[in-house]
């Protein structure tokens, strides 16, 4: 299908906010240390949208298998690092429901991985941790 359109940082950052995720990653190392990872991301069925939205904003898209052959495949374009505040930066404005998470994507450190890291930054990282697995706790927030 062919889609005459702009994507906008308003309409990325609805979509975004409707059926996408922001938040950070924790992860195990080979060294008994944990390694970070702030992400954006969309996941969707239509990959001609999400090509679109890929060309404008670059991530990555790749195809994910969604465990069964009766349904349709699914695609996901993430960014990650630097490329996940690039972006946050862009749409911010225009957040409304992921706005929270998007500050603390926006607050979180990015260099080092956890291999030489203090016990202040890995506290930091990990507090920052947390607070974005709650914020992306399923249900409802407002409370």
């Amino acid at each position: 299908m062919c889609y005459d359109t702009d994507i906008t940082p308003q309409y990325l950052a609805g979509y975004i906010d409707a059926d996408g995720y922001i938040g950070i990653n924790k992860s195990n190392t080979a060294n008994g240390s944990y390694r970070y990872a702030v992400y954006v991301g969309i996941t969707s069925t239509n990959r001609d949208v999400l090509s679109l939205i890929q060309k404008k904003y670059g991530g990555g898209l790749t195809k994910n298998n969604n465990g069964s052959k009766k349904w349709r495949p699914k695609y996901s374009l993430v960014w990650y690092s630097h490329k996940a505040k690039e972006l946050i930066n862009i749409i911010f404005n225009y957040l409304v429901i992921k706005k929270e998470r998007a500050k603390l994507v926006l607050s979180f450190p990015i260099g080092q991985t956890g291999v030489n890291l203090s016990k202040e930054e890995n506290d930091i990282r990990e507090q920052l941790y947390r607070e974005s697995k709650k914020l992306n706790k399923r249900g409802n927030n407002c409370s």
